[in-house]
């Protein structure tokens, strides 16, 4: 675990981000989670690692997923 924490960068959640956030194109659930999440994958242009199948069926965004996934334990 101290290994992956290690390589994980923490990103804020900005003005921009959060105006992002209410803004996506298209016609995307209201979570506002999901909503924010989405919007920094975007506003940086990368792929977002999820099992949802909410924000994978989203268009605007790249998504990633596979049963490796399943295996990670952070706790």
């Amino acid at each position: 675990v101290a290994a992956s924490i290690h390589n994980l960068h923490f990103i804020p959640v900005d003005n921009e981000i959060a105006v992002q956030s209410v803004c996506l194109p298209g016609d995307f659930h209201p979570d506002l989670a999901d909503r924010i999440i989405t919007a920094l994958a975007r506003y940086y242009s990368a792929p977002l690692v999820t099992s949802d199948s909410k924000i994978q069926d989203y268009k605007y965004v790249q998504t990633t997923w596979s049963q490796r996934h399943n295996t990670l334990n952070f706790g």
